[in-house]
């Protein structure tokens, strides 16, 4: 993954090395933020139409993760697009604090659907619903946990590479969805194999880990 990252960054980014320079770190930013919004939201997209293959709400709930990720990945964009912005009579001291506001927002977006999916859980949990098995779905969540593995990689490199602290919580963010869709991958097996619905207490421990990912976002 490392020459895979080195490679992306020498293609992509010019002057790439030279992460001194303001443009070159706005440069990395931007990169990397459109790249995982573009992954997150082909993720989400996929997840939504095996839940409903599945009638599966933990994958609703994991698909509804990769939304709010593309969501943070939007703000992230945003914020280093403003951050690089010259310094004015407003703001003599340049722009460079928006990446912590544009985080800061990111941390509220995903607060707000954590929530939301605590609630659809909780109604789950009381009214479940017969998983249905599908090759497809199993081979789109491990697809998805290779995605995720390697955009943990590759934010969490460029954002030591820069000193980004929004790139890192993207890294981190990636990480942990690697164990959500684990997660996931892990209920459609017991449900298939041993008749065993867990579904809505693992789309609950998915909410709650979004959730908690808001505070922790926040916190940051």
């Amino acid at each position: 993954m490392r020459i895979m990252f080195e490679l992306i960054c020498r293609i992509f980014i010019r002057n790439y090395q030279n992460t001194e320079d303001e443009k070159v770190r706005e440069n990395y930013g931007i990169f990397f933020s459109l790249f995982s919004i573009f992954c997150n939201f082909v993720l989400f997209i996929a997840k939504l139409l095996i839940s409903f293959i599945c009638n599966s709400f933990s994958i609703q709930a994991d698909a509804l993760n990769n939304l709010s990720d593309a969501a943070s990945n939007a703000a992230t964009l945003f914020g280093f697009h403003l951050a690089a912005k010259h310094s004015d009579s407003d703001h003599p001291y340049g722009h460079g604090r928006m990446e912590y506001v544009t985080g800061m927002i990111v941390s509220f977006l995903i607060l707000l659907s954590g929530f939301e999916a605590i609630k659809s859980a909780i109604r789950k949990i009381f009214i479940p619903e017969e998983l249905i098995f599908s090759c497809l779905s199993v081979s789109i969540l491990l697809l998805s946990t290779a995605v995720k593995i390697f955009l943990s990689y590759i934010n969490r490199k460029a954002g030591i590479r820069i000193n980004s602290e929004t790139l890192l919580a993207a890294g981190s963010d990636a990480r942990n969805d690697v164990f959500l869709t684990g997660s996931v991958l892990f209920t459609l097996v017991i449900d298939h194999f041993f008749h065993i619905n867990i579904d809505a207490f693992i789309g609950l421990l998915v909410s709650l880990l979004v959730f908690k990912s808001g505070i922790d976002i926040f916190r940051s």
